[in-house]
């Protein structure tokens, strides 16, 4: 049996003689985490939100996921209500039941086709933390909103420093083959596909490589390199590798030519100091920070505020997609640099 501490904090508001407050088990299991109240109030006019994902594939991050959820909802100081639910084979009569209790409705799925059943429900508000809008057909329904990174976009970025034949290195996951197929699209200079884990030889050499590994397997692939003294003319990867983990897996010759994308800023102080108290990432972690802008979205239409215009963070939404913009970074002396783009 396998147990997940999650923060245990407890808060009291007083207003207007009534306590709020917060509820998170000590210890939850994989039994019980999808069956307890992640977040409850004494109020009887409380925001409700449902969280629906498939258990097994997001197991490590559930905690993560809800922290970052109490976080942003500590900073607005509403009374809230916060349940996980496991994406199961029947969604549909799962959805039934969600949809009669929960106004809003974050879902995290990875597939675009399971959207479709959402439709059916336009009394409701659907999340989709994990997915961009031009990862999906354009028929969708008016309470569907996306806040998934723009890969697209930051591809576009980074393409502006290849001048020459690239190499492209993904791994078998899908948003690595869904980067790799933006890649694919877009790069009008000679390329190469390769499968990780590749063959270290000097055809990359005086070369460009794209990386669309996970942090792990990129810092292994920038060891080899310098291992094997293969000289690149540049290295590139898109959100997926922008993390503090490289400064501990790589050392300065490893990364002296690799050039980074990064969607994640402008983040409310609050809300950062927020995340850093429960044990959550906002900074580094995109599906941490997806889910919030997404939720300062649900927030706004439950006081009826812009929809538009997603104060805490800075962002626009357009046609129902978070605009988010691109930064591009280097690495010196265990720091990210900006740099011109």
């Amino acid at each position: 049996m396998r147990f997940i501490i999650l923060f245990l904090f407890v808060i009291n508001i007083f207003a207007n003689d009534e306590v709020y407050y917060l509820n998170l088990p000590q210890e939850v299991s994989e039994e019980n985490i999808l069956s307890d109240n992640i977040a409850t109030s004494t109020n009887i006019n409380t925001m409700k939100i449902a969280v629906v994902l498939d258990k097994k594939r997001f197991f490590q991050f559930i905690p993560s996921i809800l922290n970052s959820m109490n976080a942003y909802m500590i900073k607005k100081d509403i009374n809230y209500d916060i349940k996980l639910f496991d994406k199961e084979d029947n969604l549909t009569q799962e959805f039934n039941q969600i949809t009669q209790n929960y106004k809003y409705i974050f879902t995290y799925f990875t597939n675009p086709s399971e959207l479709n059943l959402t439709s059916k429900y336009p009394q409701n508000y659907f999340f989709v933390p994990t997915l961009n809008k031009k990862q999906v057909d354009n028929n969708i329904s008016e309470n569907i909103f996306f806040g998934g990174i723009d890969y697209a976009n930051q591809v576009s970025k980074l393409n502006q420093f290849i001048s020459g034949k690239t190499f492209i290195i993904y791994e078998d996951r899908e948003l690595s083959k869904y980067i790799t197929s933006i890649i694919d699209n877009q790069l009008l200079q000679p390329h190469i596909i390769r499968k990780y884990p590749i063959q270290y030889d000097k055809s990359y050499d005086n070369n460009f490589v794209y990386l669309n590994t996970n942090v792990v397997n990129t810092a292994q692939i920038l060891a080899n390199f310098t291992y094997h003294k293969i000289d690149t003319n540049a290295i590139l990867s898109t959100q997926l590798n922008y993390t503090p983990l490289l400064f501990s897996l790589t050392s300065s010759a490893d990364v002296s030519n690799l050039i980074l994308a990064n969607s994640i800023f402008n983040i409310n102080p609050i809300i950062e100091d927020n995340n850093k108290n429960i044990g959550s990432d906002i900074d580094f972690n995109w599906l941490n920070y997806t889910t919030s802008t997404l939720l300062n979205l649900a927030y706004n239409l439950e006081i009826n505020e812009d929809k538009h215009f997603l104060n805490d963070f800075n962002l626009y939404m357009f046609f129902n997609q978070i605009e988010y913009k691109t930064n591009l970074y280097k690495i010196f002396q265990h720091g990210f640099i900006q740099i011109e783009n």
